[in-house]
């Protein structure tokens, strides 16, 4: 009995005492520091006498055992002290060989006495682990490495095909199921454009063929050479793509970094969400604290600083809103300063929207007149820190309407004048933002709605009526009649009540905050969380798209070929309600929730002009079926503008100013097909069709344009803020080459060349304001092309304001 009693100790694995811990020189120095034990110095108590042998184990346990007692073992002279700091009676860490045979060890290095003892020469050489591996918790916290949990051993085969099935499940359970595959473009252009389902969200095509990569951009964006969530073609299906520089970070050399058993190990490139949520606006407010003139001080953040602050964040958030055009209506201003500052809220929030957005306020107070280089030079800063936190975002799988909120941010300051602009960079943020709106399908939010406008592919986008009876639309047209001139200005005005539905009328704070948000529907009223967000994400796809119709108003000044073909441009991929019409509940008998009323018209134009970009760059269509699709869109182009003329509310200002811009950039593009297909498109010798309405329009641009001289010649009068918005060169820029493209097509048309001239000047005031090489370039091209046409005319060309 008592060998048996002598076993089944030696099977028990020893359970640690509270007063073990672990050396502090592997916290501070890591597992590389465990040879530092010998280190210590060793306690008096087991130290052996001066001058006399160390007795052996086996002397020791021979005379335990002849009392019956426990064997008693000497622990090697080098054991560290517990905790306590009293001497330790069991061994610190015990040798793997000792371990596997489940005897007493001594401790001792570099061989334990037991392993002295064998005389098996195949046995493993005597080795320690770095750290002791205890079961159990820990009296006093941090003081040991816990073991590695193991799965227990099933005694039956029942059990063990019941723990099998319960692992298999846990592994399913545990696969993320946020993850969005990337877009393949290839596969979203051979889709049929009206399909209502997500493409985005089906398996992609293994059979679709290869891509070429985008090219690589500025040194400086390095963390996206294509915008994310694209991959290339032909990835295999059911594999996470990662850019070409995250990937880099994993390899070693020209393989996997390998441990001691051959394995390759890995190291996760994916950022973690939570610690990111927890931590953003620390870093943030960090970041914002650095004082202009010294970029590199990182101040320390103490309470007083962390309010000041804080509320300069809040300053220059209002300050965006206050100067912002219409664009930025999306945001829902007491929603979003709730969450921003609410800690529990906040961590929701994407940190790449509030840093685009701050970068986005700095640019905008950073001319010549007020903060200067340096303001650019932070602006800067911070919109490098709003793209690396958006890729973190993307990589860790983050994706939600926040994130494209923060793609919108950051394509809109890529239409600025920064320091570092170019059209690749330009494209890039479009492309990404159009990507994020294609994964997420919000195009497709009101499919299951009965007043959605559902397009066709491939033809122009035209809305029928939908206007109340008591103020009837104007008479349907024609669409096959051959008259691109029929109908004329209604005789009757609309009782609107669109101004009544304004957000301006419905919450007059909002002049004090965003003055420019006025005219824009108002929000809807006693609605669910759930359709308050709906709402936010239709007024973001339209709010997407009227920056890419400015966009592309830059881009196709005298070419009107479209660049750039984005999912957000095609109206067959929309299955979305019209600005105004969600803010009155179905079946209202008001023109300002219909299909008729301003904002739905603003958004009738937009894509009625990418339609007809795209339709003039599709080479795929037939001569007839040109010329059908562009006596259509004239046809369209003439009802939205009488509908316009029939409205009576007072909204007119602002935003419907680029609406009448649009409807007539939308009547040169057409008139191509008319001087292709339509011999009869010319009224006289050298006179476009449309002769009288270019004059009209060319009319009002000259009044724009001497407007707009005066002002920025004088910015210290400019009280509507267009010394700020420094896209404006831009437009300005895009006016001349459009006038000039006028003047060749009509020769008659001496005012196209004024207004390209009286453009001129306020150009150069603006760049004064903003300077930059790449408008400087822009410029200077334009600028030779109106010489030449003014020579050709014999009319004075444009004098210099601003020495060059």
């Amino acid at each position: 009995m008592a060998s048996i009693r002598s076993n089944s100790q030696h099977h028990k694995r020893p359970r640690a005492t509270s007063s073990e811990p672990v050396s502090p020189t592997v916290h501070s120095l890591g597992p590389s520091a465990s040879t530092s034990y010998a280190a210590q110095p060793s306690s008096p108590s087991t130290a052996p006498p001066e001058g006399g042998p160390n007795p052996s184990a086996a002397e020791q346990s021979g005379s335990d055992t002849a009392t019956n007692k426990k064997a008693r073992l000497h622990l090697a002279p080098d054991q560290p002290l517990t905790t306590s700091g009293k001497p330790r009676e069991r061994v610190y860490v015990a040798c793997v060989q000792c371990r596997n045979r489940k005897v007493r060890c001594d401790g001792s290095k570099p061989e334990c006495h037991n392993c002295t003892r064998r005389t098996d020469l195949n046995s493993e050489r005597c080795s320690y682990d770095s750290a002791p591996r205890r079961r159990g918790k820990d009296r006093t916290p941090g003081a040991r490495k816990l073991a590695p949990l193991t799965p227990k051993k099933t005694r039956t085969t029942r059990s063990r095909l019941e723990e099998e099935a319960k692992r298999k499940k846990a592994l399913q359970e545990a696969e993320p199921s946020h993850h969005v595959e990337p877009i393949d473009n290839d596969r979203a252009r051979r889709e049929s454009p009206g399909t209502r389902r997500a493409a985005a969200l089906e398996r992609e095509d293994s059979q679709s063929a290869p891509s070429p990569h985008l090219p690589a951009g500025d040194a400086r964006f390095t963390f996206s050479l294509g915008p994310p969530l694209r991959k290339p073609a032909g990835t295999p299906r059911g594999h996470a793509y990662l850019p070409q520089e995250v990937s880099r970070i994993a390899e070693v050399d020209d393989g996997h970094e390998q441990d001691a058993n051959g394995s390759a190990s890995t190291i996760s490139t994916e950022p973690s969400v939570a610690f990111t949520r927890e931590t953003w606006w620390d870093a943030l407010l960090a970041v914002y604290a650095t004082p202009l003139d010294r970029p590199d001080f990182v101040p320390r953040l103490t309470l007083d600083l962390r309010n000041a602050t804080t509320e300069a964040i809040a300053t220059d958030l209002r300050f965006l809103f206050h100067t912002s055009i219409h664009w930025f209506s999306f945001i829902h201003i007491p929603r979003f300063f709730a969450s921003l500052f609410n800690p529990a809220a906040r961590r929701a929030i994407q940190p790449s929207l509030i840093l685009a957005a701050l970068a986005l306020a700095t640019f905008s107070r950073s001319s010549e007149l007020e903060l200067g280089a340096q303001g650019r030079a932070k602006a800067m800063r911070l919109i490098d820190q709003a793209h690396a936190t958006f890729n973190a975002s993307v990589n860790s799988g983050w994706i939600d309407v926040g994130l494209v909120q923060a793609a919108w941010m950051l394509a809109v300051f890529e239409i600025q004048a920064h320091p570092r602009l170019s059209s690749h960079r330009t494209r890039e943020a479009m492309a990404r933002l159009d990507s994020l709106i294609h994964c997420l399908a919000l195009t497709m939010l009101d499919i299951d709605d009965p007043r959605t406008t559902i397009f066709v592919p491939h033809a122009v986008p035209i809305v029928p009526s939908n206007a109340p009876l008591i103020a009837p639309a104007h008479p349907a047209y024609d669409p096959s009649a051959t008259s691109p001139t029929m109908g004329g200005p209604p005789s009757e005005k609309w009782r609107c009540e669109c101004e009544t539905h304004s957000l301006g009328h419905n919450w007059p704070l909002v002049k004090d905050f965003a003055p420019q948000w006025a005219p824009m529907p108002r929000w809807p009223r006693d609605i669910s969380e759930g359709e308050m967000l709906k709402e936010e994400c239709r007024r973001l796809v339209w709010a997407s798209l009227m920056i890419a119709a400015t966009h592309s108003t830059k881009t196709t000044a005298g070419t009107d070929l479209e660049p750039q073909h984005l999912w957000i441009k095609d109206p067959s991929n929309y299955a979305l309600l019209f600005l105004g019409e969600s803010v009155a509940p179905p079946r209202s008998t008001s023109i300002a929730t219909s299909k008729d009323s301003v904002w739905a018209l603003y958004i009738r134009t937009l894509l009625l002009w990418h339609s007809a970009l795209r339709l003039r760059g599709d080479i795929r269509i037939s001569g007839a079926d040109r010329a059908q699709s562009a006596m259509s869109a004239w046809l369209e182009v003439d009802n939205i503008e009488e509908t316009l003329d029939r409205h009576s509310c007072a909204v007119e200002t602002g935003f419907l100013a680029q609406v009448r811009e649009i409807l007539f950039n939308t009547r040169m593009c057409v008139s191509h097909e008319f001087q292709r297909y339509i011999p009869e498109a010319t009224t006289t010798t050298g006179q476009l069709f449309y002769h009288d309405k270019a004059e009209k329009w060319l009319l009002h641009q000259l009044q724009v344009a001497n407007y707009l001289t005066h002002t920025l010649r004088n910015p210290r009068i400019d009280t509507d803020g267009h010394s700020r918005r420094n896209f404006l060169m831009f437009w300005f820029i895009s006016q001349m080459t459009r006038a000039l493209a006028l003047w060749e097509a009509d020769r008659t048309l001496i005012l196209a060349l004024d207004v390209a001239r009286a453009f001129a000047p306020a150009t150069e005031y603006m760049m004064r304001i903003w300077p930059g090489p790449a408008q400087r370039r822009e410029y200077e091209a334009v600028r030779a092309r109106i010489v030449q046409a003014c020579l050709a005319a014999n009319v004075s060309p444009p004098e210099r304001v601003v020495a060059v």
